[in-house]
C-alpha cells in the first residue's frame, strides 16, 4: 500500500451512498489523504467554509440538492472557487457530463469505479496535471 506523504490534503467526500463513502474514505485514508464527509450537499456546503478542503468528490444525484447544483455553489463563490470538483455518479449520459463540466467540474467518473483509476485521477488533480476531459 502506498502511504505517500500528500501534506496531509484534505477531500470532503459529498454522496449519500453511505457504502460507497466508507469505501471511498478507506481508500484515501490508506493514501495519506484527511477524508471528511457529508450525506448531502447542503451540509457539504458547511464543511467547506469549516474544513477548507483541497479536493472535492461529489455525487450528482443527491437528496435537498443535486451535485451540479452544488458544484455552482461552490464556483459561484470567491472562497470556494477553486476548489477542484470530481464528480463521481452513475450517469453516463453525456448531458449530465456536459451540465457537470459547465458548472466546473474539474473530473467526471462513473459508478462502479476502479479504484486505481479514482485514485490516479485525484493524484492528477491534486498533484498537478489538471487537465480537464469533457
Amino acid at each position: 500500500m502506498d502511504k505517500t506523504n500528500h501534506n496531509k490534503k484534505r477531500i470532503l467526500i459529498v454522496d449519500d451512498d453511505a457504502a460507497l463513502v466508507k469505501t471511498f474514505r478507506a481508500m484515501l485514508m490508506r493514501h495519506g489523504y484527511e477524508v471528511i464527509e457529508a450525506s448531502n450537499a447542503l451540509p457539504a456546503l458547511f464543511r467547506v467554509v469549516d474544513g477548507a478542503p483541497d479536493l472535492i468528490i461529489a455525487d450528482i444525484n443527491m437528496p435537498n440538492m443535486n451535485g451540479i447544483e452544488l458544484i455552482q455553489q461552490f464556483k459561484a463563490h470567491q472562497d470556494t472557487q477553486d476548489i477542484p470538483v470530481v464528480v463521481v455518479t452513475g450517469s453516463d449520459s453525456e448531458e449530465t457530463r456536459k451540465a457537470a463540466f459547465d458548472a466546473g467540474c474539474t473530473g467526471y467518473m462513473t459508478k462502479p469505479i476502479e479504484g486505481e483509476v479514482f485514485l490516479a485521477q485525484i493524484e492528477r488533480i491534486l498533484h498537478g496535471n489538471k487537465q480537464k476531459k469533457p
